[in-house]
């Protein structure tokens, strides 16, 4: 058979989302521990085949709340109104909540505005689970829009001219903004959060660029599931070979005049179908022989996240206990951030200081701590970003304000944050200072004159503000006054040379 070199490329961001791995893995844990049936209120993710997998290892789908009595109840990523916690509770229905925490936090924002008078708008899907959830949050109903030409119709429903909007977390981000446009033109007092994730945006922008570089694209999601089909819609414009597959059995014969084949997974996609396609397409030789399996598969895997002692990585916070904080890298297993790397004040938890949703970033301490976990730090990203602040202070020659600690050998030490800052008595003021004591415990101003990262040194001037502020002080005075004026002042001294005579703004 005649040898067809193709090149397959995959989509840096393809696959599970961390909030949808997330809840697969809640659910799966939940069904090995436990003594009860698990039940997933709908569809866990919009993949059948997951669902289907989580059915033969104890994972129900139900309808309804009541169809779970006996049992627990796994909350699906896409999350549900206040009403089905209340359900569950009167029911005695214990719940694992696996709502993403990105959608949680758009809960909490639509409650936290329509309290506060807001209307609330939502930009997505009307019959999208993650939409009626969010819904399900606000204080008297929303309104939804997923076209800018549903935004007037939207508008007259709402009386008041204060209204807050928010996205559905998988639409494309130039929807959002055209909506979003026409609505800051139309309403005075409007709070506008967008609220797509970053996850979403990173793999719609990426599998837009490969598309406009390939002969034909793979898409590989359910057919309903949400953001695969944008996916589609997107790589169809640009590249016109785009084609739908949900498995390795909707392969086909279709990319034989092509050189170049582009894939992308959406956010429910798991790994194993990706891989199934992929091996189906070598099988098929839509893949030359060249291009091996083995390297294909490497391909993927590369696309997966890797972690290694010493890197920074960002990630989402997931979970806050008493003494941990929970984070998701998009790795195999969570990372931990211990209580220790916090600073808290007497009575603080860690849930006072940081919550599920925020973003961090960490260094990885640790890959594995012995039980598969990976432990991080915040201490040296905080230290390296608050370098970085006094870096750039320098770098503008920025006055900032400081406090005087302590009188030491050559001259006084203050503080500057996090930062010991050492001030030369030469540079306290613009005369000598006799009695550096005196400035123990006040807020001066100065210059950084001296940093040095790597010894971790500071060295600041107030003499330098002093001099500048006379400078500025005397350029007024000149401006102000001509050779001929009459000016009264005030003699301080007088010498052999001459006299000072003090005028106020200046001293002559």
């Amino acid at each position: 058979m005649k040898e067809v070199h193709l090149k397959v490329e995959i989509s840096k961001h393809s696959g599970f989302c961390f909030g949808v791995k997330r809840a697969v893995d809640m659910a799966l844990e939940e069904a090995q521990k436990s003594n009860s049936n698990v039940y997933t209120l709908g569809p866990i993710i919009h993949n059948s085949f997951v669902v289907d997998d989580l059915k033969s290892k104890g994972v129900f789908v139900v309808k309804n709340v009541a169809d779970a009595k006996g049992g627990v109840l796994v909350i699906r990523s896409h999350g549900v109104g206040r009403d089905i916690y209340s359900q569950a509770e009167q029911m005695g229905i214990r719940l694992v909540d696996a709502t993403c925490p990105f959608v949680k936090k758009i809960h909490a924002l639509v409650d936290e505005y329509s309290k506060n008078g807001y209307s609330v708008i939502i930009v997505g899907k009307k019959d999208h689970p993650e939409v009626m959830g969010i819904n399900g949050w606000v204080n008297g109903g929303s309104v939804v829009v997923y076209d800018t030409a549903e935004v007037d119709v939207a508008l007259q429903s709402i009386h008041d001219q204060k209204v807050c909007v928010v996205a559905q977390t998988t639409i494309d981000a130039n929807r959002f903004d055209e909506i979003t446009a026409i609505i800051k033109q139309k309403v005075s007092d409007v709070k506008v959060f967008n609220t797509i994730c970053l996850a979403t945006s990173q793999r719609q922008t990426a599998a837009v660029e490969l598309a406009g570089r390939v002969d034909a694209m793979v898409v590989i999601g359910d057919k309903t599931s949400s953001n695969t089909k944008r996916l589609y819609e997107l790589c169809k414009k640009r590249c016109n070979n785009t084609y739908a597959v949900q498995s390795a059995a909707d392969v086909i014969d279709i990319f034989r005049d092509t050189n170049t084949i582009g894939i992308v997974a959406g956010a429910s996609t798991p790994d194993w179908v990706v891989k199934e396609v992929i091996g189906k397409m070598t099988e098929e030789q839509i893949i030359a022989e060249t291009v091996a399996e083995d390297a294909t598969m490497a391909d993927f895997e590369k696309s997966m996240v890797k972690l290694r002692n010493g890197q920074y990585v960002k990630g989402v916070v997931i979970s806050v206990s008493d003494d941990n904080v929970y984070v998701n890298l998009g790795y195999k297993a969570d990372g931990i951030i211990p209580k220790s790397e916090f600073k808290l004040q007497d009575g603080q938890k860690l849930h006072d200081v940081i919550s599920v949703g925020d973003e961090v970033e960490v260094e990885v301490v640790q890959v594995n701590d012995g039980d598969g976990n990976v432990t991080l730090s915040r201490k040296p990203v905080l230290e390296r970003a608050a370098w970085a602040e006094v870096i750039n202070v320098k770098e503008a020659d920025e006055i900032v304000t400081v406090k005087v600690t302590e009188v030491v050998k050559g001259g006084v030490l203050a503080v500057f944050g996090a930062f010991r800052v050492f001030i030369p008595a030469s540079h306290l003021a613009i005369n000598f200072v006799k009695k550096p004591e005196t400035h123990v415990g006040k807020e001066i101003k100065v210059k950084f004159i001296d940093v040095d990262v790597s010894a971790k040194k500071i060295v600041a001037s107030r003499k330098v503000v002093l001099l500048e502020e006379r400078q500025k002080k005397e350029d007024k005075f000149w401006e102000a006054h001509k050779v001929g004026d009459i000016i009264k002042g005030k003699v301080k001294n007088i010498t052999q040379f001459g006299a000072f005579v003090d005028l106020g703004m200046m001293m002559v």
